[in-house]
């Protein structure tokens, strides 16, 4: 902290502290939408049907296909 303030990024202790806080509010803000949208993910899949076997060969070999006709 006494480095970014002796470099003259910050002008004291404090706005480090403020910029450091500012920043882990916006990275728990974002991961807690990431969360959001992974139970929203979970939830849409578990509506959507039973699961079904899939053999790795050919789920390969389907998105090889659909990505080649996307172009």
């Amino acid at each position: 902290m006494r480095g970014a303030v002796d470099s003259g990024a910050y002008a004291s202790d404090s706005d480090v502290i403020r910029e450091a806080l500012t920043l882990w509010e916006r990275h728990e803000m974002s991961r807690a939408a990431d969360i959001e949208r992974l139970k929203k993910a979970y939830e849409a899949g578990k509506a959507s049907g039973p699961g079904r076997a899939v053999d790795i060969h050919t789920l390969l070999g389907e998105l090889k296909s659909e990505r080649s006709t996307r172009g």
